[in-house]
């Protein structure tokens, strides 16, 4: 019977207090959401330093799981306290129980609980849509949701310029994202380092991006066998890295090979030669947090891993030079495979200097 009558009470509701506005629910919540899910990338990328652009699976449904944990934790503090939410208050929607106060920490926690399984379904594929239609459905008709019996939606007013506040926080929440996954694409150390500091740099970025996952770098720049049970098709021995410093800075770096001893594969060397650009190169102070000029060399090694190329950026001048003959190029492995008819003869070799 209550319930009956919250039903009528609510479907029955002015400009200054209304449920009829799905629209307009829909998009706080949307906001609500993106704010929560800002926060945790930051974590993620920042803190964590976990390259949120390759996320697997699993990764995926946690992320959910944390999303709906961090609703659950957020929520009814703002809800109790301040009487809405920042999606809400932007859009100009308050809520309170039915005598017009804030809502009880207690009642809070049962609304937004109610909510995420009756309105999103606990984000579960295909049942949170239906769910999200279905409670679509019930507020265009001014039906009380079921976790609104006890609470009370207040609209203040459809001034448009709300709509413009809250595209600039979308904006502003999509900025955020974007500078927390730039900062953990930077180096740990930058500006004048050391060959330990650019070792600590070339390890963190293969974690980081999942590359060269059976090799690490010591202090000293000598290769550590790491104990996996990865194995990549054509991996050879890694190539020797040889470096130059100056009073303890490191000034660059080089790596070469010869190959006429007929061997059937032959490596681009495309995860060190990423791994030393982003190391050294992003480490420069003139390299850009934002708009990061070793991207396009990152960009050009895996388009074309066989290809000679020479670029100066951030005062670091890189080049590459590959001469092959008899051997031919297996697409998209970054691997040479020797004609058996051809004399095969490669020549490999990659460096990255300091500019004066």
């Amino acid at each position: 019977m209550n319930r009956e009558i919250n039903s009528v009470q609510k479907s029955n509701l002015n400009e200054d207090q209304g449920t009829n506005i799905p629209v307009r629910r829909y998009f706080a919540r949307w906001l609500d959401g993106l704010i929560y899910s800002t926060i945790w990338s930051l974590f993620l990328t920042v803190v964590m330093k976990i390259n949120v652009l390759n996320s697997s699976r699993w990764m995926t449904i946690f992320d959910i799981v944390v999303g709906m944990v961090l609703v659950l934790l957020i929520e009814p503090v703002l809800l109790s306290a301040f009487g809405t939410t920042i999606g809400k208050w932007i859009l100009g929607i308050r809520i309170t129980d039915l005598d017009g106060r804030r809502l009880s920490y207690a009642k809070a926690c049962s609304r937004v609980a109610v909510m995420l399984w009756r309105g999103n379904g606990f984000h579960i594929p295909i049942y949170d849509a239906v769910r999200l239609w279905k409670s679509f459905s019930d507020c265009e008709d001014g039906k009380t949701l079921e976790w609104e019996y006890d609470s009370v939606i207040h609209l203040k007013d459809r001034r448009k310029w709300r709509i413009g506040i809250y595209i600039g926080a979308c904006i502003a929440m999509f900025g955020v994202t974007v500078l927390g996954i730039s900062i953990a694409k930077m180096p740990k150390y930058r500006g004048d380092i050391t060959i330990a500091q650019f070792c600590e740099n070339y390890n963190e970025f293969a974690k980081y991006y999942e590359l060269q996952e059976n090799y690490r770098l010591d202090q000293t720049g000598k290769w550590i066998k790491l104990d996996t049970s990865s194995y990549v098709i054509g991996e050879e021995d890694p190539i020797e890295m040889n470096f130059t410093e100056e009073n303890g800075i490191m000034t660059g770096l080089n790596f070469s090979i010869h190959v006429q001893d007929g061997r059937k594969i032959v490596s681009s060397y495309q995860d060190e030669r990423i791994l030393s650009i982003l190391a050294f190169v992003q480490a420069q102070p003139s390299c850009s947090l934002i708009f990061n000029e070793a991207d396009g060399m990152v960009r050009k090694i895996q388009k074309s891993p066989f290809e000679n190329f020479e670029f100066e950026e951030c005062g670091v001048k890189v080049t590459c030079t590959i001469k092959r003959l008899g051997y031919l190029e297996i697409q998209n492995m970054g691997i040479l495979y020797r004609d058996e008819e051809v004399e095969g003869e490669y020549f490999f070799e990659f460096s990255v200097e300091k500019e004066e």
